[in-house]
């Protein structure tokens, strides 16, 4: 699903207009980033939650010239599922 699906599909569902969905979801997207950015955890409940966790930098390979090469350190997006959503997920 496409962020201008989901759009279509929450102003369907709760009745107003493509615009204010569209509004809503991008004012909680910015937040979702805002949060993690600043190191926060974001915790869903019944979802799930979403934290940032820091990578250690090693040696890797350059894929065309096999060259060995310093990968730093670097910050990824973690998201762990709540067990309802698993379970929902899995039709249990």
């Amino acid at each position: 699903m496409k962020k201008k699906d989901l759009i279509a599909k929450s102003a369907q569902v709760s009745g107003v207009s493509a615009a204010k969905a569209s509004a809503v979801i991008d004012a909680f997207l910015d937040e979702v980033v805002k949060t993690l950015s600043d190191g926060e955890k974001i915790m869903l409940s019944g979802f799930g939650t979403f934290e940032v966790k820091e990578r250690l930098g090693r040696i890797g390979r350059h894929p065309i010239t096999g060259e060995q090469i310093q990968l730093s350190n670097t910050k990824i997006v973690s998201f762990h599922q709540s067990s309802k959503l698993r379970e929902k997920i899995n039709n249990k």
